[in-house]
């Protein structure tokens, strides 16, 4: 029996197409619940904590559970493979730099008017949101 080289040449290229699409598609992240209510649950209270930035002095034990909710929720999406989950790392890691900075800034600066609260809080609440969204994306590609 002859084979025909142009028929194997085809072949080869499908079967290779076929593992790039197949590894393709096993390197999307699911939705993952856990990091979807992660996220909606500390909104509100990092927002909690900001409100309160105008007062003579910080609750720096309601300051360091949310740091380390922030550590724990960013451990996690480590955890998903950093290959697969940049983008949610990266957003985690802003979020926590954010919030670590206005920290700081609170403590250094002392009590903040209403109008630095608002602005700081706008920016935090933002990057909650684009991380919400971008879990929430991965509900829909299902």
């Amino acid at each position: 029996m002859k084979t025909n080289p142009k028929m194997n040449v085809f072949i080869l290229t499908m079967v290779i197409l076929a593992m790039v699409v197949g590894c393709a598609a096993l390197n999307q992240t699911r939705f993952d619940e856990t990091t979807y209510t992660r996220l909606t649950d500390l909104k509100p209270e990092v927002a909690r904590v900001y409100e309160s930035f105008d007062e003579p002095t910080l609750n720096d034990d309601a300051v360091e559970e949310i740091e380390l909710k922030l550590d724990q929720l960013l451990e996690h999406e480590k955890g998903k493979g950093i290959d697969r989950n940049q983008e949610m790392v990266n957003i985690v890691g802003r979020i926590i730099t954010i919030y670590t900075d206005d920290v700081e800034a609170r403590r250094k600066e002392g009590p903040w008017n209403q109008t630095n609260i608002d602005n700081s809080l706008a920016i935090i609440e933002k990057a909650f949101d684009q991380a919400i969204e971008t879990e929430n994306l991965k509900n829909r590609k299902k």
